[in-house]
């Protein structure tokens, strides 16, 4: 995958979608391949590798293993510039709260407060944040599985939107999606997974639903 480009990863549940999205996000170690991002390989089980990689995270369950639900919006928002906001022994709670507010703004996320547990966000702020933090600092690649998982129409075109201002930055962007009207929205090319192999691979040109479909099913397109 190139910068700048938005490739899906398309197949129905239970193909392996899901947990190749926790492979990536450093949830579960892989039995066999390896991660290369700019060429180098990434050791995905060790704590903050991926990060360091310049790899971000859209997990597929926000609660889970996106956000800290008792955590305010401003810890959520900075956990990955936890270098830039601490001091030598303590949290410089200003640098904090600044770096905060300017990914708050960036990203439109409404809150009361950026001292509110972001639970009590609603899920299309929430998945703000997620993103926010994701792409905060020298992101490469975004991997984003089901990113509009739950998400109310406004909240979806948002985040479509917010993916394409990604790519056109320069992110390469992985989307991991079982919805077709999503992928042809969002991919220049759309690979295709079944049974846990990649069955196919189709520019956005190519792709139309019969030939997803087919590919889908195993068959050839």
């Amino acid at each position: 995958m190139g910068a700048g480009e938005i490739v899906a990863l398309y197949g129905v549940e239970g193909n392996g979608q899901a947990t190749l999205g926790d492979v990536l996000a450093g949830l579960v170690a892989p039995n066999a391949g390896t991660v290369e991002v700019a060429g180098s390989r990434v050791d995905v089980p060790r704590p903050g590798a991926l990060a360091r990689a310049g790899l971000g995270i859209v997990p597929e369950d926000r609660h889970q293993s996106g956000v800290v639900l008792d955590m305010s919006v401003a810890e959520n928002l900075t956990m990955k510039s936890l270098d830039k906001v601490s001091g030598r022994f303590l949290l410089r709670r200003g640098v904090m709260l600044a770096e905060a507010r300017r990914l708050a703004d960036e990203f439109n996320i409404i809150t009361p407060s950026l001292d509110a547990p972001v639970r009590s966000l609603s899920g299309g702020n929430q998945q703000r944040v997620v993103l926010a933090r994701e792409l905060s600092g020298d992101t490469r690649v975004l991997v984003a599985a089901q990113p509009t998982h739950g998400l109310d129409v406004g909240a979806i075109e948002d985040m479509y939107a917010r993916l394409r201002k990604a790519a056109a930055e320069g992110v390469g962007v992985l989307l991991i999606s079982t919805e077709f009207e999503e992928v042809m929205a969002l991919a220049t090319r759309i690979a295709v997974i079944s049974s846990g192999r990649i069955t196919g691979v189709l520019s956005a040109s190519e792709a139309t639903s019969e030939r997803l479909g087919m590919l889908v099913g195993g068959e050839a397109a």
